[in-house]
């Protein structure tokens, strides 16, 4: 396929060739899905956290070396398991308002702070009936 000068010319040339040659690209997609399932998987994670938390692969690396790989409430690794055996990452835990990133949290601390809400009225009232029934 030949190169066109400018960007706009250069889509449309795209997507005619694409109409014109569908079967031929889908078997092409579909074969270098199957030989690079783990090339693919890693690109789609780091454009995950730069689209939906605006930080790159190497901070939120990063964040890991900072929390010693651990939770930044509980202080423990990762349990959840993965269809394929691997142990889940570590979440990204960010102001939902603000967007800002704050730590990274393990599934069930980022659960937890999901359910509440986020509100620290409702973290206090938890703690306060926790206390209440600590020795029973």
């Amino acid at each position: 396929m030949k190169i066109l000068k400018t960007p706009e010319a250069q889509r449309k040339a795209n997507k005619k060739y694409y109409q014109e040659h569908k079967d031929q690209a889908k078997i092409y997609r579909d074969k270098y899905k199957l030989f690079n399932k783990e090339k693919l998987k890693e690109q789609d994670r780091i454009s995950r956290l730069v689209r939906n938390y605006g930080i790159s692969i190497e901070e939120y690396n990063g964040l890991l070396e900072e929390q010693d790989h651990k939770c930044a409430i509980c202080g423990k690794g990762e349990t959840i398991k993965l269809k394929n055996g691997n142990t889940r990452l570590l979440s990204i835990d960010h102001n939902h308002n603000t967007g800002q990133v704050r730590g990274l949290l393990c599934h069930k601390c980022n659960t937890t702070l999901g359910f509440l809400s986020e509100n620290l009225q409702l973290f206090d009232k938890a703690k306060e009936y926790l206390t209440k029934y600590k020795n029973n």
